[in-house]
């Protein structure tokens, strides 16, 4: 299963020079809402690495990037072998299952309690180990 190929244009004329990548996110969101009608969208790393990536002051003008939608959601990814890997996983459930494995093995395991010894005994403890170390040193 292929999702659907777009391309988004991200306008940031007329905004602050110095701060056009954090404004090109914003306008790349409200377009994505425009487009999948207030659906969830969530963006790849990938995606937020290609518009920051040249810097803060130079954001692409055009994004180009596959959509699937699944469970009322949104999913949006670059045509990389990175990303096509995770569009893989997120089809076929593979990421969801060791997700709910990893769940399992850490309610399996027991909570191992210290024990808490009194200071009567720790300062015994102490004093065993300073005659010791005395005994070795007059050696």
């Amino acid at each position: 299963m292929t999702g659907k190929k777009l391309t988004i244009g991200i306008d940031v004329k007329g905004k602050n020079f110095n701060h056009k990548a954090k404004h090109g996110m914003t306008a790349f969101k409200v377009e994505l809402k425009k487009h999948f009608r207030n659906k969830d969208c969530v963006v790849s790393t990938a995606i937020n690495e290609l518009i920051w990536g040249k810097g803060r002051v130079n954001c692409p003008s055009k994004v180009s990037f596959v959509s699937i939608e699944k469970n009322n959601k949104v999913y949006l990814f670059l045509e990389t072998k990175e990303d096509q890997k995770r569009m893989e996983e997120l089809i076929s459930g593979k990421k969801e299952v060791k997700a709910e494995e990893s769940k399992k093995e850490t309610a399996a395991k027991p909570e191992v309690k210290k024990e808490v010894k009194p200071k009567a005994e720790k300062k015994e403890a102490k004093e065993k180990v300073e005659k010791k170390e005395t005994k070795t040193a007059k050696k």
